[in-house]
């Protein structure tokens, strides 16, 4: 369903319809949902057969993956709503034309998520060892799956 929005999305961003929402940051936000929506599967996949290593990856692959679908999901549709609050506010009181083109607005979203991403890499480093020792504990206990304290 994500990918057919976005399809959509691609092909008719000429129409005016699609041309008056924006369809760069519309295309933003539902690349940041598929991410999400890759994050379930990620969290999903069977962890008992893999060995500590992919397991220890794999947690970090599924922090990046909701890290980075939530930052360029919402800071699109913050974008959008900044936007809209700075033409009303700027535009409307003081009777001119506010300059405000995509390319800003992405670069916004995208200051979100580089911020995002260092974030979870730097907590990703920290945690290291931590993360290490809880795969080792759980995959000594057989009788319990591994998962991700994350």
């Amino acid at each position: 369903m994500g990918l057919t929005f976005l399809f959509i999305n691609i092909k008719y961003k000429h129409k005016r319809a699609i041309k008056m929402s924006s369809p760069s940051l519309s295309n933003l936000t539902v690349v940041g949902c598929l991410l999400l929506y890759a994050s379930v599967f990620a969290l999903g996949w069977e962890k008992t057969n893999l060995p500590d290593s992919a397991i220890f990856i794999k947690c970090h692959v599924e922090r990046m993956l909701i890290s980075l679908g939530l930052s360029l999901t919402f800071g699109s549709v913050f974008m959008k709503t900044y936007r809209i609050q700075a033409i009303f506010a700027v535009a409307v009181k003081k009777f001119k034309q506010i300059d405000l083109p995509d390319w800003k607005l992405i670069s916004g979203v995208l200051m979100i998520s580089v911020i995002d991403c260092v974030i979870t890499l730097d907590t990703t480093y920290l945690n290291q060892t931590f993360l290490e020792a809880q795969c080792v504990s759980y995959r000594q206990m057989k009788s319990a799956p591994p998962r991700c304290l994350i």
